[in-house]
């Protein structure tokens, strides 16, 4: 998977957390950081963001689930919480749908 983009692309990258240092990144913008402006206009890039999933090419914002999809990703799975521990199906956080911004 390779993103395609120019400056809205900063949104799109903050999403992925620390994921993104994975996710090879061309910027085509020529004010951007690290313009690869000739690989862009040689590669047919007219839309922005652009992704490059397998060989095919997606135009525009994508949900994360269909990146994912796409992509072949699977979430790793998540270790229960033991007996007694906080969790945030435990409600324990004091959050009343579980959530704390500290997890």
């Amino acid at each position: 998977m390779a993103l395609i983009g120019a400056p809205i692309v900063p949104s799109k990258k903050k999403t992925f957390g620390g994921a993104v240092d994975r996710i090879p990144y061309v910027e085509c913008d020529p004010q951007g950081f690290n313009p690869q402006v000739a690989l862009c206009q040689a590669s047919g890039i007219e839309a922005y963001p652009t992704w490059v999933i397998d060989g095919e090419i997606y135009l525009g914002v994508q949900p994360l689930g269909t990146l994912a999809r796409l992509s072949g990703f699977e979430q790793p799975a998540v270790k229960p919480a033991a007996k007694g521990e906080d969790s945030p199906a435990s409600g324990a956080s004091g959050a009343s749908d579980g959530y704390s911004p500290a997890r």
